[in-house]
């Protein structure tokens, strides 16, 4: 039970008088109850989900069961007239069957005789709704809806003969009916549907094993061949032979469907790494095919076409618009990591990315081709002393390492995706994507070496021209080792850059000797000036300073006419020649003896006390 797209159930597959409708009942609910907690076991969202579904599709159709007081109406046949009218049904059946399960959950915590009588009532209301929708989906729908709604219906009363536990054979003749049709339906639907059936059919053998347990525990015997057991049921034969016919029909037109797809598969064939793709995507083989038809008008244009960029860029534009229809088919899908029809759209999103990066390295290079030629026709026209015309546009050596920067980055991405894709194709992608880098970071070294030769940085490009030889000898080792033979015009392309990076490097050491030789040059000359002394100053008069003559010459101080600024004083500082203080070696003063001075040293008095202060008046006067 899984989503379904709203635009695909609104198209009719015959004239509107037939009212035929395109129904995918267990798209639909899978991603309706993926999006509603019912994989977290939440039913009473979901519950609530489907009643305000129900709601909100009465509302829009205009089937309102009157508006004061409650009028029951019945879809029939002829009330049909939309899509939607069959999903009140769906939705109505998912409602009771949601409340079920809900009930179901709470009778295992606590068991309850009401809880579980509710819930056999609300299975056997379900029942009633798939059984209408079955009827109805005969009249209205399209086969494969048809067989899908009679599939539905017989999962629903196998579950609900399932919780009565009153009759086992019947259980497990529509559990089997059910288990058959996904089956068959499993054949005739396209590959990005094929694992939802395959999953159903798992999820409905406990069911079928449970029942026939119950029979063995019993001892019925029930019938071995799943023909006769689901004639069994009472639709009896009649039931069967009408799906066989169905079946019969959905098988014709699958086969039609897969004829179409063929044909314009082959004008959409996607093939990538020696592998060929098959696109499922009506919307991703269109735009494949439009980008093969560019492929086509680039390679029959003639060389040096200049719509060939637009072409390519057309080209880009429809892989990626096909690229992006592919991955939102992969996130709509209810297919499991894992499963065939998943990894086979994974597959496929990655070989067009594969394709992209190809192509967007095809235009690079293209662009890097065409930048070269500008900058060595600059150069010649350079080299012949003539100057750059106006309408000529000559590129930089910047403008070239730019473009080689871009496919450097865009072929190691490529080389990753090599390394992810694995295998010996992945392998041999990465080795390729390897060797073709190095091939262009001997390149891009050149082109920054003639960005500095141009700056007049002759060390920098003479060092820069020496690691492009030595780039261009790993590159070469890479391209030689690489499997099958070699690629000639890799290795022609390095042999030319090799050439040149030579010539060039012979130039920037000749610059570097002729910028050492010119400062040795200057060197010599400024040694030949310095002299220990004083040196008249280049165009200066014979005018002093005014600190030199304070008495005499009044223009030292108010400058000269047509001088810039008075002469003050000079600074710094003219250095003058003093005499030197003389130098007395002490060390024979250690040796003489010197007279005593004790006797013209003053002698300190003891003080006295504060008492004898104030009472030896007496003492001081006898004293004297």
């Amino acid at each position: 039970m899984a989503t379904t797209n709203m635009d695909d159930g609104m198209d009719c597959d015959s004239p509107a008088s037939q009212q035929t409708y395109t129904l995918r009942i267990f798209q639909l609910i899978r991603t309706e109850q993926a999006q509603n907690g019912v994989k977290h076991n939440d039913y009473s969202r979901y519950r609530r989900h489907c009643a305000n579904k129900v709601q909100s599709l009465y509302k829009v159709l205009n089937f309102q069961h009157g508006r004061t007081k409650y009028i029951k109406r019945k879809i029939e046949v002829q009330t049909v007239t939309d899509i939607r009218f069959l999903h009140v049904l769906l939705f109505n059946a998912e409602r009771a069957w949601s409340y079920a399960m809900e009930l179901k959950k709470e009778i295992e915590a606590n068991m309850s005789l009401q809880k579980r009588n509710h819930l056999i009532r609300r299975l056997t209301k379900a029942c009633t709704w798939s059984s209408d929708l079955a009827k109805l989906s005969e009249s209205c729908a399209d086969t494969r809806g048809s067989l899908e709604a009679q599939a539905y219906a017989a999962w629903m009363h196998g579950s609900m003969l399932l919780e009565k536990e009153s009759n086992w054979v019947l259980a497990l003749a529509k559990f089997t009916r059910a288990s058959m049709l996904y089956e068959e339906l499993s054949k005739v639907v396209p590959l990005e549907n094929q694992s939802q059936f395959l999953q159903l059919i798992e999820e409905s053998e406990p069911s079928i094993r449970y029942c026939s347990y119950q029979l063995d525990r019993k001892g019925i015997a029930a019938p071995a061949e799943k023909l006769l057991l689901i004639e069994s049921d009472p639709e009896g034969q009649a039931g069967l032979d009408s799906i066989k016919a169905k079946l019969a029909v959905l098988t014709g037109e699958y086969q039609a469907q897969q004829k179409v797809q063929d044909i314009s598969s082959t004008a959409a064939a996607l093939e990538w790494q020696g592998k060929k793709y098959s696109i499922k995507a009506e919307r991703a083989r269109a735009c494949i095919s439009q980008a093969n038809e560019f492929v086509k008008q680039i390679v029959s244009a003639p060389p040096g076409d200049e719509a060939v960029l637009q072409l390519y860029n057309r080209m880009i534009a429809s892989y990626n618009e096909a690229k992006s229809h592919v991955k939102n088919a992969l996130k709509a899908s209810s297919a499991a990591e894992g499963d065939p029809a998943y990894e086979e759209m994974a597959s496929v999103e990655m070989a067009l990315q594969g394709v992209v990066l190809e192509r967007i390295a095809d235009r690079s290079i293209l662009l890097i081709h065409e930048a070269e030629g500008r900058f060595s026709a600059g150069m010649e026209r350079i080299a012949l002393g003539k100057r750059a015309r106006e309408k000529d546009k000559y590129a930089r050596a910047e403008d070239v390492v730019r473009l080689l920067d871009a496919a450097i980055r865009v072929v190691r991405e490529l080389g990753e995706l090599g390394a992810r894709l694995g295998g010996r194709s992945g392998e041999a992608l990465h080795d390729r994507c390897s060797a073709q880098a190095s091939q262009l970071g001997a390149r891009r070294c050149f082109y920054l070496a003639q960005g500095q030769l141009a700056a007049g940085k002759a060390l920098e490009s003479y060092a820069l021209f020496v690691r492009c030889l030595e780039r261009i000898k790993e590159a070469r080792e890479r391209v030689e080792e690489l499997p099958g033979s070699p690629d000639e015009a890799a290795l022609k392309e390095l042999k030319r850059t090799e050439e040149r990076a030579g010539a060039y490097k012979a130039v920037a050491q000749a610059e570097l000797c002729a910028d050492e030789l010119k400062v040795k040059e200057a060197t010599e000359q400024g040694l030949r000036g310095i002299s220990l002394s004083d040196q008249p100053l280049a165009g200066s008069v014979g005018v002093g300073y005014l600190l030199d003559h304070l008495d005499s010459s009044w223009e030292s101080f108010a400058g000269q006419p047509g001088s810039k600024a008075p002469r003050i004083f000079k600074a710094p500082f003219s250095m003058q020649s003093i005499p030197v203080g003389p130098i007395v070696l002490d060390t024979a003063s250690n040796m003489v003896t010197y007279p005593s001075l004790e006797h013209r040293v003053k002698k300190q008095t003891e003080k006295k006390s504060v008492l004898s202060s104030i009472f030896g008046w007496g003492g001081s006067s006898a004293k004297k």
